[in-house]
């Protein structure tokens, strides 16, 4: 059984496992533990979490995805309260969120798939439980339209992964459609899990925005260690040194190419900060409002600046 083979088996007979236990197990050091263990991951043998857990995610099989709840206890205090919200209701409408909550459901991919629901000229969003069915999540979603009085005669909401939608255009919507149990509800679903680090790592040195950021960073002798594409072109994550009177200090830093930031987003960040035990650099492209300010949770390690 070569090396591969018996980290399969180790995952395997252990459930979802960090890197470093990996590595205590084999017996080698971490480095080629993780070089290993992203080569199985690209070829599909293996799957990680969005999750960090000390800054490194798990990796499982794809089998194993039920398992996942015993790490949930991991997730920050305001991520654990949304997960706990939407394991009870199994499924809620994003619009009946509090921001905060919003805002968290949008952080623990491993336990929320996020759901558009188009009435019309209309998309709603909701969530679901990442162990929920789909039948389960129509019937619950056509109840909470019911209850809301959303729904009006005529209309045939079409419920789809959101994070699948620029996919199946590109497909030209050749991915399957169920029909529901409940053919009075006219929904058709399309319900898939939103796969992980999409084409995220992916750099293009000649992108603009990433050009005019770069040359900030730069131009500030502030020292990028890592870069993320998050969004194509237009938002970006970084881990960045920055000096200062006591010593170099990392940073998370995010910048996206918007106009106008809002409140949510300013939230949003903070808690990727904070997941990584960092302070947060947000490069902005117009100066905040200071109604914009005031929105910024007391306490909170951050710096803006306007690039």
């Amino acid at each position: 059984m070569d090396t591969s083979e018996r980290i399969i088996e180790l995952i395997k007979q252990r459930g979802p496992l960090l890197p470093v236990s990996v590595s205590k197990e084999i017996n080698e050091n971490i480095i080629l533990t993780s070089a290993r263990l992203s080569e199985l991951h690209a070829n599909k043998k293996i799957k990680l979490t969005a999750m960090k857990i000390g800054g490194s995610p798990l990796y499982y099989l794809p089998s194993q995805e039920d398992q996942l709840q015993n790490f949930s206890h991991k997730l920050g205090q305001r991520e654990q309260e949304a997960y706990l919200h939407l394991k009870g209701k199994k499924v809620v409408a994003d619009e009946n969120q509090e921001p905060v909550v919003r805002v968290a459901l949008r952080v623990i991919k491993d336990f929320a798939v996020p759901l558009e629901v188009q009435l019309g000229s209309q998309v709603k969003i909701f969530w679901k439980y990442y162990l929920t069915t789909t039948e389960e999540a129509s019937q619950l979603i056509k109840s909470i339209l019911e209850e809301k009085d959303a729904a009006t005669s005529g209309q045939e909401p079409k419920l789809q992964s959101s994070e699948s939608v620029t996919k199946e255009k590109k497909e030209q919507h050749t991915s399957s459609q169920k029909q529901l149990p409940n053919p009075e509800a006219k929904i058709t679903a399309t319900l898939q899990e939103p796969k992980q680090h999409k084409e995220r790592k992916k750099k293009e040195a000649s992108d603009a925005f990433l050009h005019i950021v770069q040359s900030y960073l730069t131009k500030n002798n502030i020292i990028i260690l890592e870069t993320q594409e998050i969004k194509k072109n237009t938002e970006f994550n970084f881990i960045v040194q920055i000096e200062s009177k006591i010593g170099p200090l990392p940073y998370f830093c995010k910048a996206k190419d918007k106009k106008k930031t809002i409140d949510m987003e300013i939230i949003a960040a903070l808690m990727q900060a904070q997941t990584r035990g960092l302070p947060l650099l947000l490069l902005v492209q117009s100066s905040p409002s200071p109604k914009l300010l005031e929105s910024i949770p007391n306490g909170a390690n951050i710096v803006i600046r306007h690039i």
